[in-house]
């Protein structure tokens, strides 16, 4: 008589727990809610929305500071002229 037969109940809980672990973290875990498929429509493509907002903004900031880089030495002009009179 084996392990198995002996402990049957102890080992199908082993097995059980290993299997468990091995499993990936997202496969068939249900999903907490369910959208109403209007809700979902509406919402549809407001992430890749929302990133691309973000990108224009950040890139608009680095656009400035580039062009403030380049034109620095016609702006330090300019506050000199304002500055003297």
């Amino acid at each position: 008589m084996n392990l198995v037969k002996q402990f049957s109940d102890i080992s199908g809980r082993i097995r059980a727990k290993v299997k468990f672990a091995n499993k990936p973290v997202h496969a068939n875990r249900p999903l907490p809610y369910d959208e109403d498929p209007g809700v979902a429509a509406y919402y549809e493509g407001q992430f890749r929305r929302g990133h691309v907002k973000v990108v224009v903004t950040i890139a608009a900031g680095l656009a400035m500071i580039y062009f403030a880089l380049l034109n620095s030495k016609v702006i330090m002009n300019y506050l000199r002229l304002v500055n003297n009179g």
